[in-house]
């Protein structure tokens, strides 16, 4: 299906499952799909939603999500401006944006499914809102204004994020937020680039879960930190104690490379400890 000069407007649901959906006509004009707030759009076939192939001007055309898109396919080429507007975009499959991505305000929910950004500076910038799930990011992760990124879906729920470039977070108002359930698994943000840490992490611990002293659960790892680390730990709940073998337990917070003011830490854990 071709757009020509046109937007398609979504307030109900498509299914799309063959063939590709063209957004732009290059070089007079662009389309535009726009999935309205209480739109479906699913995604189940591998061909490109895109810009006229060999366009001589950069006239790609542009989605935007105010609703619900579904990626399901295991390998999708987006070659439009994807701009993410206070709706949610769940990642089940592959995914690949050739071009801007804006994820101005909602949730990004990766299903163990990937994102990849081909474009200039691969760069996946969360303005507002969420990041969550298990899954992939091949890109540069940026965490601005007050987003937050939490592994899994839910209150509660354990999952992996692992991001294969850098990791930012940007503002004092940036979350991180991590739980640590009630059978010992804990969320894991694994960063294969360096990171940039500032804003608060809070990380919630079951209380059913009791272990001994000097368990350790990582919860954030990456190669190297830049800049000097302004991220706030905030335990849930902080008062939290309990007796195992007659010795008080609680959890607390280190990092590697503790006691080193040179920036050599390259994982964050929280391990129990002893009362008083």
């Amino acid at each position: 299906m071709k757009l020509h000069s046109s937007i398609l407007n979504n307030y109900g649901r498509i299914d799309w499952t063959a063939g590709a959906i063209d957004v732009g006509n290059a070089p007079s004009s662009n389309s535009s799909l726009v999935n309205h707030s209480g739109g479906t759009f699913s995604i189940y076939s591998s061909g490109p939603l895109a810009a006229t192939p060999g366009s001589p001007e950069r006239n790609v055309g542009s989605i935007t999500n105010n609703g619900t898109v579904r990626f399901y396919s295991s390998s999708i080429r987006i070659a439009a401006d994807y701009t993410n507007d206070g709706g949610t975009t769940q990642v089940y499959g592959n995914v690949q944006f050739d071009y801007n991505v804006v994820h101005s305000s909602g949730v990004l929910e990766l299903r163990s499914g990937t994102v990849k950004l081909a474009g200039t500076d691969q760069e996946l910038r969360i303005a507002n809102g969420l990041i969550c799930g298990d899954g992939t990011v091949d890109a540069h992760l940026t965490l601005q204004n007050n987003a937050t990124i939490a592994p899994g879906i839910g209150e509660g729920a354990v999952g992996r994020i692992d991001v294969l470039k850098s990791f930012q977070m940007t503002s004092w108002q940036n979350t991180m937020a991590i739980d640590l359930n009630a059978q010992g698994d804990m969320d894991l943000i694994a960063v294969v680039g360096n990171a940039t840490l500032n804003g608060y992490c809070d990380i919630t611990t079951s209380t059913a879960y009791q272990p001994a002293f000097g368990v350790v659960k990582t919860f954030l790892t990456y190669a190297a930190r830049l800049g000097t680390t302004d991220l706030s730990i905030r335990l849930y709940p902080g008062d939290f104690t309990w007796m195992n073998n007659g010795d008080g337990m609680q959890w607390d917070y280190y990092y590697s490379a503790w006691n080193d003011p040179n920036p050599h830490e390259t994982s964050w854990w929280i391990t129990t400890t002893l009362v008083g």
